[in-house]
């Protein structure tokens, strides 16, 4: 996933006890160094913690590419999730997702926390309808997800930050 990455100022939402891109802006429910309750002994690595299925706490901060990595098949609304996070990217800007597979797994038994599922063509789809279009997509990442990446359509913000 790390070579989708581009140069510049990334944020990474959902970012665990791990970030994709190490000097990346990680945002997370848990404080930094507090132990995840999902992860044994792990500790969140989190730079900012905030809610990110709410407006990301970064007013007037544009990004060149954002991360979301095992997040979106976690968040109830993901219309505005996308709308939300997509609104953050840079001109150019990549919105790079990572879920689980539903065409190999079935991703919501496999975790109780998992609301919804996703294809490679149901994830393109509604990312579509709310403005982003697919650039790229790498399937069978780990075995049982795909990563798409998107851009914005349209009107960009101008290059910031």
């Amino acid at each position: 996933m790390r070579s989708l990455v581009k140069q510049g100022r990334i944020l990474e939402l959902g970012c665990g006890g791990s970030k994709t891109i190490e000097d990346s802006i990680g945002i997370d429910l848990i404080n930094k160094g507090e132990t995840i309750y999902t992860l044994v002994d792990v500790p969140s690595v989190a730079d900012v913690v905030a809610d990110v299925t709410k407006p990301l706490p970064v007013e007037n901060e544009f990004f060149d590419t954002i991360i979301a990595r095992h997040i979106l098949e976690h968040c109830v609304d993901i219309v505005s999730c996308l709308k939300n996070w997509s609104s953050k990217l840079k001109e150019d800007g990549k919105l790079i997702i990572t879920v689980p597979d539903e065409s190999i797994v079935m991703s919501i038994p496999l975790n109780p926390e998992h609301v919804h599922a996703f294809t490679g063509s149901s994830l393109k789809g509604i990312a579509e309808l709310v403005g982003l279009k697919q650039i790229d997509f790498k399937d069978n990442y780990n075995g049982v997800s795909f990563t798409s990446v998107f851009q914005r359509n349209g009107v960009h913000h101008a290059s910031s930050g």
